[in-house]
């Protein structure tokens, strides 16, 4: 069952979809070092939320968990997002990201991925780490760099999300302010996919950065990997994306 901790004034508001909600003693302002010390003690498949944080210890709270796939940081103008994902929501990314791999050697297309990498701008106020990111149309535009900083350089082409631990609906948000074009949601069933149109995302039936991908079975994939294994479920994957056309 999600958990939830919240730091900050927004606790009396409450969180829509959020029904246990562990609160913790308000404390302002919070340091980076509050957080760490509360990230150390998150269940698997808990949220902690804290409101009134500083750029600046946003920035170093990244640094003291560099390295770390867990947990998973975003930043929204001064809302902090901490989620400590569950071993069921890893393995929904890295299969994900087998896939899109897979299909996008199958079309032929370049694809420079990112995995967990935190995205952000000072300027904006946002920043977020997706469970996978891809360049596609933009790959040629990355090749070779270390680092991309957002305000010379395009954002990924699509970002993933897998909404097993939290919503990510908020994350459109941010994902919006820094100009990501696709956001796919996996929310335990279905992928949505997501245009940004005007500053908005709209929901779409299919990707337009891997046009197709939404007539492939991937739920069945996904439940093929948990009954026979990583392996069959990835040569099955195969089978159905290079199946020739009548």
């Amino acid at each position: 069952m999600l958990r939830v901790l919240v730091i900050g004034r927004e606790v009396a508001l409450g969180f829509p979809g959020w029904r246990n909600a562990i609160i913790m003693p308000i404390m302002t302002p919070t340091t980076h070092l509050d957080v760490l010390d509360a990230t150390e003690h998150m269940p698997l498949g808990s949220v902690l939320v804290v409101n009134d944080f500083s750029w600046d210890e946003y920035e170093l709270l990244m640094q003291d968990l560099d390295g770390r796939r867990n947990p998973r940081l975003s930043y929204d103008c001064g809302r902090l997002e901490v989620v400590s994902t569950s071993p069921a929501h890893d393995e929904f990314a890295y299969l994900t990201e087998l896939f899109v791999r897979e299909f996008s050697d199958a079309q032929d297309l370049d694809l420079q991925a990112y995995g967990q990498a935190t995205w952000k701008r000072k300027d904006v106020g946002k920043g977020a780490e997706a469970d996978c990111c891809y360049y596609i149309q933009n790959a040629r535009k990355v090749i070779g760099k270390k680092r991309i900083p957002l305000e010379s350089n395009p954002p990924p082409d699509v970002v993933v999300e897998i909404d097993l631990t939290s919503s990510s609906m908020r994350k459109l948000r941010i994902y919006a302010g820094l100009g990501v074009p696709e956001v796919w949601r996996f929310d335990g069933k279905v992928f949505h996919f997501y245009e940004l149109l005007e500053g908005k995302y709209a929901e779409m039936v299919d990707s337009k950065c891997l046009p197709g991908f939404a007539s492939v079975p991937v739920l069945e994939m996904f439940s093929l990997a948990e009954t026979q294994g990583q392996t069959e479920a990835l040569k099955a994957f195969r089978r159905v994306i290079r199946k020739p056309k009548k």
